[in-house]
């Protein structure tokens, strides 16, 4: 019998599919990542597919086809924490390729550079969005900065495995 290999790393991020995207947001413990992913929850409810869940707090990253994919753990698989309220359960999915990375970052940039726009997972290029916490900036302007990048990305995609 073939074993199944283990993830090759298990961070501290949330995960969702977002307007049929994968989407691993990454940033310090208290940066606003779940309340975020509820926003992006909430208002992906009625696109096809419908903004899903992958996994709050914790995420395995492994690669599948020379692609980044992040899974939730099994134990909290569609939990996710609302900060004043506790655990909430949402709709969840296994796992999903990594499209975006949304870092939460504490100090804004108002006009990145080209090489702030890509980073790399598991030795793959990976096209990033450095996003300012709340209330930097609002939910509504972070959840425009991830739709501007979503739309970039599909344009420009990352070179792909191997790229410089």
């Amino acid at each position: 019998m073939a074993r199944t290999p283990g993830p090759a790393a298990n961070i501290h991020a949330t995960g969702l599919l977002f307007r049929g995207r994968g989407l691993l947001l990454r940033g310090p413990s208290g940066a606003g990542k779940s309340f975020l992913a509820l926003s992006l929850l909430e208002k992906g409810e009625g696109d096809n597919p419908p903004a899903c869940l992958i996994g709050d707090d914790r995420i395995d990253l492994s690669l599948r086809h020379g692609r980044p994919h992040m899974q939730g753990p099994p134990a909290i698989a569609g939990k996710i924490e609302l900060f004043g309220r506790g655990i909430l359960s949402r709709p969840f999915m296994q796992g999903a390729p990594v499209d975006l990375v949304v870092d939460l970052v504490d100090i804004p940039v108002r006009m990145p550079e080209p090489g702030e726009w890509e980073t790399r997972i598991l030795d793959v290029p990976v096209s990033r969005c450095p996003v300012p916490v709340f209330p930097l900036v609002s939910t509504a302007h972070q959840v425009m900065l991830i739709g501007a990048a979503l739309d970039d990305s599909s344009a420009h995609p990352p070179a792909g495995p191997g790229a410089p």
